[in-house]
């Protein structure tokens, strides 16, 4: 779950925020989406270029995981949601789904297919997965002392 203060990390950088309508269709399973911050986010309707990008993904998962043989019929939410950060050309995608999301977004990765960076919610939260640098802050007040 996207915590308050991820919220406000992304916030003071000046970090757009799509949400997928595929993403707002899993949220609502368990918890109303007026609960979300919807003011800091760009809605993403899952539309027809998402649907053929999304398409294209399972196909090519699939026949990697099944060697070929056969075609699952249905297409995992995960591959829409990893369809809209693509069509929207997003540097990155948040999840806590490391089963599943995070497993395709590595793999589609390695095939050059997903070039957005996967910020992992199982983990603490670090700028440097956004900052461009790479590199993590000090965590020291204006005066110098440390508050790690």
């Amino acid at each position: 779950m996207l915590q308050r203060w991820h919220i406000t990390v992304i916030l003071e950088n000046d970090i757009a925020m799509l949400l997928p309508t595929v993403v707002v269709a899993e949220f609502a399973v368990k918890q109303t989406p007026e609960d979300l911050p919807l003011r800091n986010f760009v809605v993403e309707p899952f539309n027809f270029e998402t649907a053929i990008t999304c398409a294209t993904l399972n196909a090519a998962e699939q026949r990697a995981r099944m060697n070929g043989q056969g075609q699952r019929d249905a297409v995992k939410d995960d591959f829409k949601i990893i369809a809209h950060a693509i069509q929207s050309q997003a540097l990155y995608l948040i999840t806590d789904d490391r089963d599943t999301t995070a497993k395709y977004c590595s793999n589609l990765r390695k095939q050059s297919a997903a070039p957005f960076a996967v910020i992992p919610l199982w983990e603490p939260f670090d700028i440097a997965f956004v900052n461009g640098t790479g590199q993590t802050e000090l965590g020291l007040d204006t005066d110098g002392a440390s508050h790690a």
